[in-house]
């Protein structure tokens, strides 16, 4: 009788641990076919309170916020902050008091600081800021109703790095349902409209405009998704080890007698410990800028240092790429030390701008289009592969674990 009772003990526990391995196995290992999962475990992770979870890193507790720490509503004006716990959010008019005065006041001797969560009030916000604490989440109420604007630029005497709107340095950033933009115009030269330095950084369903260097991507991991890059020359340049997922790539037109880069990225050593990844992407004219570049030349990238790294797949790549795919960084001069050296893979993309026949790509060492066979070279490029997203991007955030599907067919 003891032995029976002993083994059905066992038998218990046994069960207790299957359960827990099925149901409590969080983001683990996920991979093509997880979406009912991570969908499961996403409600578990968000119904838990920043105490239950201490354990499990920023990445898996933050997202979606439940509550603001501070609100910018330019029709308001600024009220005293309420005692701790006590009463609604701080209201400010502007972002940088926001930045300044609430985020400010946190204690940012934390390794890592609870994320400040500042809703963002339809309205249009002309202001430039640099945002140093670590998880400041900027949040607003929907692209083209939040937008935060400046117009600094090379050609008004500030350099590249100065002339953004919002420059992001504090690891563990977020943006979410806004627009940040920077209206200096095509013959103004280099002119962000977002720096981005921070590490483990997210910027989802978001537009980000300008036209020369819309998005510096500077350092770091980063993770873009369901997000509008809108530009001319170079929109999308920098060292960081990026992602773009489902990001639609928008191009405009350039002074007469230019062509359009849409990547610069600057990686300059052998181990190409960073680089450009978009996948499930869109590459198209923007709105009102079909008709001009009818007769421009439009490219996936061009190395700005010699070990460039840059790679699309599954991308619905559109009429306004050119089909040599890839320039030089002086377009009239080929160094071959430079194009035997990058990195610029496509793998399964689709549409008239796709290398359908590769002949018409640049003849270069460095440029790969991947077929089938090769798909083990690809999946090393995947987002939880390549920057380790699944070690650090909230459940609640959605992207492919593994590769894109095959290219659909045509009609």
């Amino acid at each position: 009788m003891a032995a029976v009772q002993q083994q059905q003990r066992l038998l218990a526990l046994l069960v207790l641990v299957l359960l827990f391995a099925c149901g409590g196995g969080g983001r683990g290992g996920g991979g093509d076919g997880d979406s009912e999962d991570r969908s499961s475990s996403s409600t578990m992770l968000l119904i838990a309170t920043a105490d239950d979870d201490a354990g499990r890193g920023r990445g898996l507790r933050w997202w979606p916020p439940k509550t603001f720490d501070a609100v910018v509503d330019q029709q308001q004006k600024t009220v005293p902050a309420p005692p701790p716990g006590a009463g609604p959010p701080t209201t400010y008019t502007t972002i940088a008091e926001a930045l300044t005065k609430g985020a400010g006041g946190r204690n940012q001797s934390e390794e890592e600081p609870k994320p400040y969560v500042i809703l963002i009030k339809a309205g249009r916000y002309e202001e430039t800021f640099n945002i140093t604490g670590k998880n400041i989440f900027l949040v607003g109420e929907g692209i083209g109703k939040t937008i935060i604007t400046g117009n600094k630029s090379n050609a008004t005497g500030y350099d590249t790095v100065a002339s953004a709107t919002v420059a992001a340095v504090g690891d563990g950033f977020v943006a979410y349902n806004l627009t940040i933009q920077n209206t200096a115009g095509p013959a103004n030269r280099q002119a962000v409209a977002l720096r981005s330095k921070s590490n483990k950084s997210i910027v989802y369903k978001c537009r980000i405009e300008g036209y020369e260097d819309t998005l510096y991507a500077e350092n770091g991991l980063q993770l873009y998704v369901e997000t509008e890059i809108a530009g001319k020359v170079d929109f999308v340049f920098g060292n960081a080890s990026a992602v773009f997922h489902k990001c639609s790539l928008l191009v405009r037109s350039p002074p007469p007698g230019k062509h359009n880069v849409i990547t610069a990225q600057s990686c300059n050593n052998t181990s190409r410990d960073s680089g450009f990844v978009f996948q499930s992407c869109h590459v198209a004219a923007d709105e009102g800028h079909a008709e001009k570049l009818k007769s421009v030349d439009t490219f996936l990238g061009r190395p700005h240092k010699n070990f460039s790294h840059v790679v699309f797949m599954g991308c619905d790549l559109g009429d306004v790429v050119n089909s040599t795919g890839w320039v030089p960084w002086n377009k009239d001069h080929v160094i071959e030390d430079v194009t035997s050296t990058v990195t610029y893979i496509e793998f399964r993309n689709y549409g008239p701008g796709a290398a359908s026949d590769t002949r018409r790509r640049v003849n270069w060492t460095g440029v790969q289009v991947l077929t089938e066979a090769n798909v083990t070279v690809a999946e090393k490029y995947t987002a939880d592969r390549f920057i380790d997203a699944n070690q650090w991007v909230p459940a609640g955030i959605p992207y492919e674990h593994g590769l894109p599907p095959p290219p659909p067919t045509a009609n």
